[in-house]
């Protein structure tokens, strides 16, 4: 009988290592609020065609488009 494989697991001295990369990217990331509006349909379907043009997310596209609005 074996003991589980735990080669896939990152040893404890390199998970350490990394904590201070981890940590910082933590506390460098934006803090976010959730928007939640209603849109009509055909404006919703319209937003996510534009969006699959641009290879980007609806989020990430109307992010865009915010902030372009705001002059950001």
């Amino acid at each position: 009988m074996t003991g589980p494989d735990l080669s896939r697991f990152p040893s404890r001295r390199r998970r350490n290592e990394e904590l201070p990369q981890r940590v910082q990217a933590e506390v460098e990331k934006e803090e976010l609020r959730q928007l939640n509006i209603d849109v009509p349909v055909d404006l919703h379907r319209a937003l996510r065609q534009r969006a699959l043009d641009d290879d980007v997310s609806l989020r990430e596209w109307c992010i865009r488009a915010l902030e372009a609005a705001l002059g950001r």
